[in-house]
């Protein structure tokens, strides 16, 4: 008989079991749902919610009856509020997730004849960092430089950074700083070989956090262009071009930065133009209007970090086009008649190389 009754009390307990999520997982600022449930046939008297805080007690915070309601204890109860549906389900709510609402929280219902069955749940809390970049001012050319750094703030549990240069050579150095809270801040700077070849280059720094399930991981991205790096004018271009009025004009281009500014030469005469910026690469132009004058015509580029210098020979024909014309005929049957008295002295040549040839043979 007291087997029998032992069989029974153990039948008993495994169908009064509580079922409960071994781990939540909920996002700092967020609602979320602890659930509980039984699928026990005894008679439910209450059902009470207790949590234990990391390194602290644990504390009863509400208590469900069917004859009351839920009441809610202490200042955990006040945060939250029971959904549970039926005496079967002792659900509840979190309003606005905190960091200190992280611990192991127990659900526990207490049934008669059985007693008290429970199981807890651990509540872990995760906080998205807050990810920024910054650059690091007046990066000079050319050699390793830091050129900007990647910060993620306040995360739970610690971030990584990579990133993500589109085949830009780069080493980095990771430091973090853990606060009082239990958040980590993460920091990355990044090296380059600075050259002009990367000015206006756009690169992404990637925060995320590898050690949560894959379900709640959420990668933040964030770009930046490289408008820092700093160097002296490069190839200076010139261009002839006529405006409107089909005067002619030279169009002197360099890229630089600091923008650079513009001196035109020509022999005795310096005609400065001052450039503004003009376009997001930092090609500024000055243009210069053409008169009569023909000549060698310098262009000179130059900011805080150097000079470069572009050259133009311009030659404008004051003769008009039947000059030119008849220029060209002329040009042309001079041509002619030097091709034909070549011909003639090769076809002579030959011609006496050939009987020297046979009369030394006789």
């Amino acid at each position: 008989m007291s087997v029998l009754l032992f069989i029974c009390f153990i039948l008993r307990a495994v169908y009064s079991q509580v079922r409960v999520p071994n781990v939540v997982y909920a996002r700092l600022g967020s609602p979320e749902t602890l659930e509980c449930h039984t699928d026990t046939k005894e008679e439910i008297k209450q059902i009470t919610w207790e949590m234990q805080a990391m390194g602290g007690a644990s504390v009863t915070f509400l208590t469900y009856r069917t004859d009351t309601g839920p009441i809610y204890q202490d200042t955990y109860g006040q945060r939250v509020r029971y959904k549970g549906v039926g005496n079967k389900d002792g659900s509840i709510e979190i309003y606005n997730v905190t960091l200190a609402d992280e611990g192991v929280y127990k659900c526990v219902f207490t049934t008669f004849p059985s007693g008290n069955t429970e199981k807890t749940i651990q509540l872990q809390v995760l906080v998205l960092p807050s990810v920024r970049q910054e650059l690091i001012q007046d990066v000079r050319t050319p050699c390793r430089n830091m050129v900007v750094e990647c910060l993620a703030s306040l995360a739970k549990p610690p971030a990584e950074i990579q990133w993500i240069t589109h085949g830009i050579n780069y080493t980095s150095i990771e430091d973090n700083i853990t606060h009082s809270n239990g958040t980590v801040s993460t920091r990355s700077q990044l090296y380059m070989m600075t050259t002009p070849e990367i000015y206006r280059r756009e690169i992404f720094c990637l925060a995320y956090q590898p050690k949560i399930p894959f379900q709640h991981q959420r990668n933040i991205t964030i770009n930046v262009t490289l408008t820092n790096i700093q160097f002296p004018p490069q190839t200076v271009q010139i261009e002839v071009l006529k405006n409107d009025e089909e005067a002619l004009q030279l169009l002197c281009k360099s890229k630089a930065n600091p923008s650079p500014n513009y001196q035109w030469r020509r022999e005795d005469t310096v005609k400065e133009t001052k450039a503004t910026p003009s376009d997001p690469t930092a090609i500024t132009s000055a243009t210069l209007n053409i008169t009569s004058e023909d000549g060698v015509y310098i262009c000179e580029t130059s900011n805080s970090l150097g000079v470069n210098r572009g050259y133009i020979y311009l030659y404008k024909s004051k003769s008009s086009p039947h000059c030119h014309f008849g220029l060209l005929i002329s040009f042309s049957i001079i041509l002619i008649i030097m091709v034909a008295v070549l011909l003639f002295t090769l076809y002579i040549s030959r011609r006496i190389s050939s009987t020297e040839g046979c009369t030394g043979f006789i």
